[in-house]
């Protein structure tokens, strides 16, 4: 329980920085980013950024098994984090049931995933957007694929 605290506060931690210096309307494209303002691609987050985003502070640990359950036993009180985004990585990695990120309730955490995965920038099948696929398993096909 105490890890999944950990990760949520150390991805809100990343999250207050990512907010102040990244354009998430902004995808890069071809790694470069068209805004002269967010110049930076990031391309953990396949997004611009004004510079590359670091953090202080602990780093998440990593649940071995993306089976459809969930590997916390507190998942229900973060139910509400399930289609931020921002925590979409996190939450598959331990909260896959509570947040249907699997098995025929699997779904998209973005609105936005097949107009990322238009014809002219497939990002499903572009190594390049590794990371963005958490967040449109079902586009993607990633149901019960890891996340990133």
């Amino acid at each position: 329980m105490f890890q999944l605290f950990l990760a949520i506060f150390t991805t809100y931690l990343s999250f207050q920085v990512y907010s102040q210096t990244c354009n998430p309307q902004d995808l890069c494209i071809a790694g470069q980013c068209p805004d002269p303002t967010y110049h930076y691609c990031d391309t953990a987050l396949g997004i611009c950024c004004t510079g590359p985003v670091t953090t202080a502070g602990p780093s998440a640990t990593t649940a071995s098994s993306f089976n459809c359950v969930d590997t916390e036993d507190n998942c229900s009180q973060y139910l509400s984090l399930c289609s931020n985004i921002n925590y979409a990585a996190l939450l598959s990695k331990y909260c896959r049931k509570t947040c249907g990120m699997c098995g025929p309730n699997c779904k998209d955490q973005s609105s936005e995933c097949t107009v990322w995965n238009s014809a002219s920038d497939p990002f499903c099948t572009d190594s390049f957007y590794k990371n963005v696929t958490c967040y449109c398993a079902k586009t993607c096909g990633l149901c019960n694929a890891p996340c990133g």
